[in-house]
C-alpha cells in the first residue's frame, strides 16, 4: 500500500521519507517485507502524509484487531486490484 501510495504520487523513497519523517530503511522495509510490522509512530506518520485514515491503516498493519467486516473485505478487494510491483 505504501509503495502504490507513494508511486501515484510520483514520489520517491527519500521525498516520502523527508516529507514524513520516517527512516529510508523503515520505508524499505515496509514497502518490502510483507511479515515486517511498524511501530504505530511510523503508521501514523505514514496516514498522515497519505491523508489516509490513521485507525484503517493500522488495522492494515495488524495493530488493531478488525471487528468490521465491511472493512476486512474492502482491504481485500483493494489487494486483489492492485497490481504487482
Amino acid at each position: 500500500l505504501v509503495q502504490l501510495a507513494r508511486r501515484e504520487r510520483n514520489m520517491t523513497v527519500e521525498r516520502l521519507s523527508e516529507e514524513s519523517g520516517i527512516r529510508i530503511a523503515d520505508l524499505l522495509r515496509i514497502e518490502q517485507d510483507e511479515n515486517y510490522t511498524p511501530k504505530p509512530r511510523v503508521v501514523y506518520q505514514i496516514a498522515q502524509c497519505f491523508g489516509l485514515p490513521e485507525s484503517e491503516l493500522m488495522a492494515l498493519a495488524g495493530l488493531l484487531e478488525v471487528s468490521d467486516n465491511e472493512f476486512s473485505d474492502a482491504a481485500l478487494k483493494f489487494a486483489a486490484r492492485s497490481a504487482p510491483v
